[in-house]
């Protein structure tokens, strides 16, 4: 097995019960034994200014969580900073199509019915 977790680790060990509320690209890995869920934050000024924290990711206890503090969505656009671009366009397209597939990955869970 290969894990890759960027920037700093952060280990939690949740109580039987114990709720985590965190942004779902910042959760590397836990046990079998925590739940994971994905859940809308309520509230109108939610939807309008909430950015990144419109959906949260809700991890229950109990068993350990290993959270990072860099997802992989933020590394790859930090080291495109610094690749060479022809022009403008190839950096603004790297960066897309990072986000696509973040977000492809995101849903396919979802709605694939696996909870892990």
């Amino acid at each position: 097995m290969f894990l890759d977790l960027s920037g700093e680790v952060v280990t939690k060990r949740l109580g039987a019960g114990e709720r985590l509320f965190v942004h779902a690209g910042h959760v590397g890995v836990h046990e079998p034994t925590v739940s994971f869920d994905i859940q809308m934050v309520p509230g109108f000024g939610n939807i309008l200014f909430g950015g990144e924290g419109l959906f949260l990711a809700t991890l229950t206890g109990p068993g350990e969580v290993h959270l990072q503090s860099m997802p992989i969505l933020n590394l790859a656009e930090e080291i495109a900073r610094y690749l060479p671009h022809q022009n403008q366009q190839a950096g603004q397209a790297l960066g897309g199509m990072a986000a696509g597939g973040a977000m492809g990955g995101l849903l396919g869970g979802l709605f694939s019915g696996d909870n892990n």
